[in-house]
């Protein structure tokens, strides 16, 4: 049999695929495997018996797996929730998100999408779910997050991405910028070390060193948890940065979805690696570097480029160095 091309897998998930081959082929190695092989095999992939058995005889009738699809273990709640709910219930959670605008709270959202679901006699879908939904269509249609006026979303995340930092592991910070309405990631540097105003600070001067800034320029838009409270160094004093009216965080969802390609994001507060993660090989600086690199590139796929700009300025010109 040939082995599964694992170029396409994703590098946090490598080592996990690794093995999850092997106990195919070892089970495959069985010459008349019992009831309680089958079971033990299923087990350590984490799916059913019946799914499992589908998949070795897929392995044994064509001889090759698609390893990226096959064996990745994906959570069931993201996977099904928001696939498995009726049509109808769809349409009228995704009409609710329409009628509520980009910024609305969530928790305004729910209660329009239980309105929507009641009228059109369909059954509502859990929160979870509505979240999911509002995320995609928020996404969908990003040229609305902002006001027509460009801006630079800077904003801080966490990635589920579980980093080795020592003996232990950590899920890393990443600041991102956003062009908006454009919704193209113009810059994201991941902070491995305890998040600080600092990160922010040499954040913006690598982007006013790479565009410069002039009057009529774009205002970054950055909240409270991503400036700190100290007051800006003054080499970045004259820069106009905005408070974006919502959480930096919930426009950056509303601009990305929930995940940067594969990679989920979660709110900066979260640094310890979740159990659902515990899987999950634990992956070096540099292959972080290279995973977040190349899910920027993806994501960035078909999203038109920023036009030429420069940051803003308060009051004054300033030229980059």
């Amino acid at each position: 049999m040939d082995d599964p091309d694992l170029r396409e897998v994703d590098p946090r998930r490598l080592a996990e695929t690794k093995r999850r081959i092997e106990i195919v082929r070892e089970y495959a190695k069985i010459q008349r495997p019992s009831g309680a092989d089958a079971k033990l095999a299923a087990s350590a992939l984490g799916m059913s018996t019946s799914n499992f058995s589908r998949l070795v005889k897929s392995w044994r009738e064509h001889g090759r797996l698609k390893a990226g699809v096959t064996f990745e273990r994906r959570s069931r709640a993201v996977t099904s929730s928001a696939k498995g709910i009726p049509h109808t219930s769809r349409t009228a959670v995704e009409r609710a998100v329409e009628t509520a605008g980009p910024m609305a709270r969530f928790t305004d959202v729910v209660a329009a999408a239980a309105g929507a679901c009641e009228m059109d006699g369909t059954l509502c879908p859990s929160n979870a779910t509505i979240w999911l939904i509002m995320n995609d269509v928020r996404s969908r249609n990003g040229v609305d997050i902002a006001s027509s006026s460009p801006s630079i979303l800077v904003a801080r995340c966490t990635l589920d991405l579980p980093v080795r930092i020592g003996r232990s592991a950590r899920l890393p910070h990443l600041l991102f910028g956003v062009a908006l309405p454009e919704m193209r990631v113009i810059s994201a540097t991941p902070v491995f070390s305890h998040a600080s105003k600092a990160d922010f600070v040499s954040f913006a001067r690598d982007l006013l060193s790479r565009y410069g800034a002039a009057a009529d320029g774009r205002p970054l838009l950055a909240d409270g948890v991503t400036l700190g409270e100290e007051r800006l160094p003054d080499d970045l004093a004259t820069i106009d940065v905005r408070h974006p009216g919502s959480k930096a965080f919930n426009l950056l969802r509303t601009a990305i979805g929930s995940k940067l390609d594969t990679i989920g994001i979660a709110t900066p507060s979260r640094t310890r690696v979740p159990e659902r993660l515990e899987w999950m090989r634990r992956v070096d600086q540099n292959e972080a570097l290279d995973a977040i690199r190349h899910a920027v590139m993806r994501h960035n796929i078909g999203r038109p480029n920023a036009p030429l700009f420069k940051l803003r300025t308060k009051d004054t010109v300033i030229t980059s160095g």
